[in-house]
């Protein structure tokens, strides 16, 4: 079975997780409840890097506020031209706080305007048993 760029990609990432950052190591990830969630983050043209990394950046320190968060970090692409340019990976208590994040009011502003100069892909994600 041959998998797609981004599903290597997204491999990569999960398993770069446990080397790089010690407080998601595997053991954590595996916590029964608990998701973890990957939002793929890349600017519309050179032009909006900057302002898409300010907006993306800004996310990520509401959702440290958030209920339920548990937490995040932000990984950029060692590879400049590929897409994503940025993948944001968070842990939640449950599946519930994640979505309740995306029916705050500010959350919502923060998305459309990292629309206005990226784009943003989500992504929810469970342990696999």
């Amino acid at each position: 079975m041959a998998y797609s760029q981004t599903t290597r990609f997204m491999s990569t990432v999960l398993a770069s997780l446990a080397l790089a950052l010690p407080t998601l190591a595997h053991a954590e990830l595996s916590k029964p409840g608990e998701v973890l969630t990957v939002m793929q983050f890349s600017a519309k043209s050179v032009a909006t890097s900057v302002e898409l990394k300010k907006r993306m950046l800004a996310m990520r320190d509401f959702q440290r506020q958030q209920t339920g968060y548990v937490e995040n970090a932000i990984f950029e692409n060692r590879n400049p031209q590929a897409k994503p340019q940025y993948v944001g990976v968070s842990r939640w208590k449950s599946l519930k706080d994640w979505e309740g994040l995306w029916t705050n009011e500010q959350f919502k502003k923060l998305v459309a305007s990292i629309g206005e100069v990226g784009e943003i892909n989500p992504g929810v994600y469970s342990p696999v048993e």
